[in-house]
């Protein structure tokens, strides 16, 4: 067949569905195939092969390269002429439903609103799907969460947390926090991750190290929407802003998985932190994983029950007292009720925050030495110089890397560790004084200025001491299944004018 020829038969709509292109301009187009639609970039390898069988089939014969070639530059072309539309991978949401393509054959989709979830045929958005996407597990009513803490490796308050995320990872367009699973060697890190992975986003591809530019980063958002990375030891400070951003933006949800490790002060503000800790006996990963697929399909239908009952509930829901993750609490305490007593989320979680904070503020030599200076008076007050020569001693001590260089080098630190003092009720203030406007630094021991339940005072309560993340959840998920059937850069104002820094150093 030759290229006008092929035109001709392809040239238009018919057979084809819907000729769209995306906001960033690529071209798609939306095909009727077995009774169910399927969306395909325009210029992609799959459509291509459909062309060409779409030729073979009636001719016995195969197009030649140049004819296909032409069809798909000009099917292209049409598409941009087309509607502007959105297309999603795995998770989409319209009005008040979120969708979530279970990627099997027959292209189904699940439909959850406030008033329940049921499988449908044909979803009224765009899916798209890359090679490696695997199907989820069709789900089923009569599951718990039982099934799920029985499996993973966790203690009660990271498991309250584990389904925070969980159920957030449904959610489109807003923040997901990254999830850092951390602990030694046999663990059972990865097993973890690999069953998250089975609930929200199945792959053949394998979780791999973090991506070497941001460019590389954001490339990966086309082909999965879970991104899970392993054995990570360290996040370079590029790529932990970038981390940050995707966070704030409602991006994707991530996992990075390894041993120890710490984060940037911005993207540990932005992370859940749980852990692994190895045991005397446990399942083979092979047996662990059979387990998992057996009952996956009950827990997925379970995980949909609270997240339909969320939805419901949320606009209910009254904000206090919210940290920067702010649409991700309010989201966890829109259903905390239905597996746990009231406030058992917010304990977990701002007992994870106060933990994490303590890690940070103990990598940093001046968060800490302003912490020893301060342990015993309530206030100081001084130039960078006079602070740097009374922090000198602690600096000699700890011997930390980090530890500022000049008086001006603190004054810049200083001003970054601020965040972290503030949560243990530390207060600093920069102004100037006297008549001479000279720059002074303010510490009190604010303790008002505090974060509630962070580090000022004792830690948010263990939810084991108060009820097992697992025992609530079988009897209050009954009546849900009736319904379910149908790094941180230096800010600029941070530094010294250099006037100032002149005065400093001939003090």
């Amino acid at each position: 067949m030759g290229t006008i020829a092929l035109h001709s038969e392809f040239g238009g709509t018919a057979g084809l569905g819907e000729l769209f292109h995306t906001r960033l301009g690529r071209a798609f187009v939306n095909l009727t195939v077995d009774g169910h639609h399927e969306t395909w970039p325009v210029l992609s390898h799959e459509f291509r092969r459909w062309l060409e069988r779409k030729h073979l089939e009636p001719t016995g014969r195969m197009p030649n390269s140049s004819a296909v070639s032409s069809a798909i530059r000009l099917l292209e072309c049409r598409a941009y002429d087309g509607p502007e539309r959105e297309v999603h991978i795995r998770v989409a949401s319209r009005d008040t439903e979120i969708y979530l393509d279970l990627a099997d054959d027959r292209r189904r989709v699940v439909e959850i609103g406030p008033k329940g979830w049921r499988v449908i045929d044909n979803a009224p958005v765009h899916f798209v799907r890359a090679p490696e996407m695997r199907p989820l597990p069709v789900p089923e009513t009569g599951g718990s969460m039982d099934e799920l803490r029985s499996l993973i490796n966790v203690d009660d308050d990271a498991f309250v947390l584990v389904t925070a995320w969980l159920l957030g990872g449904f959610r489109v367009g807003y923040e997901h926090p990254l999830l850092v699973i951390q602990g030694p060697e046999g663990s059972a890190k990865s097993a973890l991750m690999a069953i998250l992975e089975g609930l929200i986003d199945p792959s053949s591809r394998p979780a791999a190290g973090l991506p070497r530019t941001e460019r590389e980063f954001l490339a990966e958002g086309s082909t999965r929407y879970l991104r899970p990375y392993d054995n990570i030891t360290a996040i370079p400070t590029a790529m932990s802003n970038a981390l940050c951003r995707h966070v704030t933006s409602g991006g994707h949800p991530i996992i990075i998985a390894g041993e120890d490790m710490l984060l940037g002060r911005d993207l540990a503000d932005r992370s859940l932190f749980v852990r692994c800790d190895p045991k005397e006996y446990c399942l083979p990963r092979s047996m662990l994983l059979a387990a998992f697929e057996t009952s996956a399909p009950r827990l997925i239908g379970a995980i949909l029950d609270i997240f339909s009952r969320g939805l419901r509930e949320l606009p209910n829901v009254q904000p206090e007292k919210l940290t920067r993750m702010a649409d991700f609490e309010l989201w966890a305490t829109a259903w905390q009720n239905i597996l746990w007593p009231k406030g058992t989320f917010s304990a977990a979680y701002r007992a994870n925050r106060a933990a994490a904070a303590e890690d940070q503020l103990e990598a940093d030599a001046v968060a800490s030495a302003v912490r020893i200076m301060m342990a015993d008076r309530a206030a100081w007050t001084g130039n960078a110089t006079r602070l740097y020569v009374a922090l000198a001693p602690s600096f000699e001590i700890m011997g930390k890397k980090g530890s500022p260089a000049s008086a001006r080098d603190l004054a810049v630190k200083l001003r970054r560790a601020g965040p972290l003092l503030r949560k243990i009720g530390i207060e600093i203030r920069f102004e100037r004084q006297g008549h001479g406007r000279e720059r002074m630094i303010s510490i009190s021991a604010a303790l008002d200025a505090a974060e509630p339940n962070t580090l000022s005072g004792p830690l948010a309560p263990s939810v084991s001491k108060t009820t097992p993340a697992s025992s609530a959840s079988s009897a209050k998920q009954d009546d849900l299944r009736s319904e379910g059937a149908v790094g941180t850069n230096a800010d600029a104002r941070a530094s010294w004018d250099k006037a100032d820094d002149a005065d400093a150093s001939t003090q």
